[in-house]
C-alpha cells in the first residue's frame, strides 16, 4: 500500500509539473513549484522509511552512497 501510495503521488507530481510546463499561463507562481517539490520529497520520504522498515521482505535495500559522492 505504501508503495502504491508514492507511486501514485510521484505520478500526480509529474502530471503537475508538465501541466505547468505546457501552461501558456506566465503567471505560474513559485509556490506552484515549491508545492510540487514538496510532494515529491514526501513520496521519496515514505519510500526510504517504507524500504527500511519492510524493503528487505521483497529483496529490496537501501544501499550506501559511494565514497566521494
Amino acid at each position: 500500500a505504501v508503495a502504491e501510495s508514492c507511486r501514485k503521488r510521484l505520478i500526480g507530481s509529474a502530471r503537475n509539473a508538465l501541466r505547468l510546463l505546457d501552461s501558456p499561463d506566465s503567471t505560474t507562481d513559485v509556490d506552484q513549484w515549491k508545492a510540487i517539490a514538496d510532494e515529491v520529497l514526501t513520496a521519496r520520504t515514505e519510500k526510504v522509511d517504507w524500504v527500511q522498515r519492510e524493503g528487505g521482505r521483497y529483496g529490496f535495500r537501501i544501499a550506501p552512497k559511494p565514497v566521494g559522492e
